[in-house]
């Protein structure tokens, strides 16, 4: 092989790597979740959620102050 080729092959690699450590994360991340929330409901009786206003911190977040 070509060291073109060669370079091709292990970037193809490192992606396929990445993308399955990501979809591995984000796996443990719904596990934790999902037990939380089963913990949660079998502790308490009721559980008050709050309202979240996503789009205010969006708001906040995509800002440029200017200086």
């Amino acid at each position: 092989l070509t060291i073109k080729w060669e370079k091709i092959i292990l970037e193809e690699f490192t992606t396929s790597v990445m993308l399955l450590t990501n979809y591995k994360i984000q796996n443990l991340i719904n596990e934790v979740h999902k037990k939380l929330t089963k913990w949660i409901v079998k502790q308490y009786h009721k559980v008050f959620l709050p309202k979240f206003e996503t789009q205010r911190i969006v708001r906040r977040a995509n800002r440029r102050i200017r200086r």
